[in-house]
């Protein structure tokens, strides 16, 4: 019980008098039209004091009325709650506004105590809330209009934005990028246009827009989804077919874009219209009868639809002759380095196709220090290698080599240019230490190997390579040196009682390397006191 209580009146025995207001409904909602106020007026005594013929009450203001009304205040004491009688009840109904308050106001006044002279009064009041808005309308016809990639004007269409029953109080512009989460990119008032000045190349965007008053919003306005300017596509390509076409395939790098300009020029010279649009997905792109009197060079740009947007071109593919031999092989290998003639020789090249065409046939030709050419004969292979068994050459001369091949043109490359490999005869690599027949434990925890070198031709020893490995023959440890160097040491610690292999090899200064010579060994060694 909340009472708003009035001076108290009385020399000793006094008598005070209040209000206590109350609303129905309590809560307010937007639904809400009207409340009844009501107000109860009380008289409180302190020590006894009874009015068995009534207490004549009188009420003015918003609430008005008159009356007297019997009480019994028989608790005595002090300013009791026992004592505490109620006179009368009185209610009015207040019609709510969505911009005011409502204020209820009312004076009251209690004479006629006998027990206790003096008139008693109060003043006091109430104040209903404003009426609760409901949530504002939605907007409508959310659109964009494109000034670059980076600048975007969203417009819409408030609905009763000053509706006193629904009002806007300030609207929500909202961005999706690349189909992923909304994001709010700006709080505006009430307006119906937005500049977004945020957005890049190469992405996929929406709109959309909804207003707010307060906690409550609208639904929301969505704008369709948009492009803005992609990215040109990379790594064009254009490669003959079987069928005597041209396919032509490259890397898109938009994801978004819904299709693709293919440009095509003859002989250098570029068209001034798409050769083709095609749609997004459809690879490659065939260019079917291509005139076989020109070359023929392409590139590509990428294209939306909402908005109509293209890339700038791409890079351009390579040049594809549809009538021509290759160029000549390259590059050759082996070439200037030195091989051994008793092992086999393998041989290779790259087939250099002017229209793009695969090798169809070759010609491999070899002959030794400038003499009479041996020919392979034409082969018709797609293999761009090939081999000399072992034991048809000798050591110590030059071999010279070179080779030709064929398109889908009926003429041949030029031949390539001859490829000098001089022949000469592995060296030898024989270790010493460890013990090669395996009779003597190694007695150290740190292996040194020792080896002797020879060459059939008198090659000094270029470069060496030891290498110290486990029991079950991994590698644990590799050294290389350049030189004429006939031992190494291992940083690794052995083991004592365990195997171990120990294997080197050594080029001589030709470049020919020789077979790995390898030693099995056992550690033993006493441990220090």
């Amino acid at each position: 019980m909340t009472i708003q209580w009035g001076a108290a009146v009385g020399p000793s025995n006094q008598f005070r008098i209040g209000i206590e207001f109350s609303q129905s409904p309590a809560t307010l909602s937007s639904s809400t039209v009207s409340v009844v106020v009501t107000a109860k007026l009380y008289l409180q005594s302190r020590y006894t004091a009874y009015q068995d013929s009534g207490a004549d009450w009188s009420m003015t203001g918003h609430i008005g009325g008159s009356g007297s009304t019997p009480f019994s205040n028989r608790a005595g004491g002090e300013w009791s709650n026992s004592n505490i009688a109620l006179l009368t009840t009185q209610s009015r109904t207040v019609t709510l506004s969505y911009t005011t308050t409502a204020t209820t106001t009312v004076n009251a006044s209690v004479s006629g105590v006998v027990a206790v002279p003096g008139t008693a009064t109060v003043t006091a009041s109430w104040t209903t809330g404003k009426r609760p808005v409901s949530a504002p309308n939605a907007p409508t016809g959310c659109s964009h209009t494109r000034t670059s990639d980076t600048h975007h004007t969203v417009t819409w269409s408030n609905t009763s934005p000053t509706s006193v029953a629904a009002p806007y109080k300030n609207l929500q512009v909202e961005r999706q990028t690349d189909g992923g989460a909304w994001a709010r990119i700006a709080t505006v008032g009430v307006v119906t246009s937005y500049v977004d000045k945020g957005t890049v190349a190469n992405r996929k965007y929406r709109y959309r827009v909804r207003a707010v008053n307060g906690s409550l919003a609208s639904g929301y306005s969505t704008d369709a989804e948009f492009m803005t300017t992609p990215a040109a596509p990379t790594s064009v390509t254009a490669k003959k077919n079987a069928a005597g076409g041209i396919e032509v395939r490259w890397t898109d790098q938009s994801p978004f874009n819904t299709h693709f300009e293919i440009w095509h020029a003859a002989d250098g010279v570029w068209d001034s219209t798409p050769l083709a649009t095609i749609a997004n997905g459809v690879q490659p792109y065939v260019h079917a009868s291509p005139s076989t009197a020109v070359t023929h060079t392409y590139r590509v740009k990428s294209k939306t639809t909402t908005p109509v947007l293209l890339s700038a071109y791409s890079a351009s593919s390579n040049t594809v002759a549809l009538t021509a031999p290759p160029n000549a092989p390259t590059p050759l290998a082996p070439v200037s380095t030195a091989v051994d003639a008793n092992d086999t020789i393998p041989f290779s090249w790259q087939h250099n196709p002017v229209d793009t065409t695969d090798q169809r046939q070759y010609e491999f030709q070899h002959r030794i220090n400038g003499g009479a050419w041996t020919s392979s004969g034409v082969i018709a292979s797609s293999t761009q290698g090939g081999v000399i068994a072992g034991g048809t050459l000798s050591n110590g001369q030059t071999l010279e080599w070179q080779v030709r091949t064929w398109g889908d043109h009926a003429d041949p490359s030029p031949w390539s240019t001859v490829a000098l490999v001089p022949l000469s005869t592995a060296p030898t690599v024989l270790i010493n230490s460890p013990d090669p027949e395996g009779l003597s434990p190694y007695p150290s925890s740190r292996v040194t190997v020792t080896w002797g070198y020879s060459d059939a031709e008198s090659n000094p020893q270029a470069r060496w390579q030891a290498t110290l490995y486990n029991a079950a023959v991994d590698p644990i440890e590799v050294l290389t040196g350049s030189g004429d160097a006939s031992s190494a040491t291992f940083a690794t610690a052995v083991t004592d009682g365990d195997s171990y292999t120990v294997g080197v090899k050594a080029q001589d200064s030709t470049g020919v390397w020789s077979a790995e010579h390898g030693v099995v060994f056992t550690v033993a060694f006493a441990k220090p006191p």
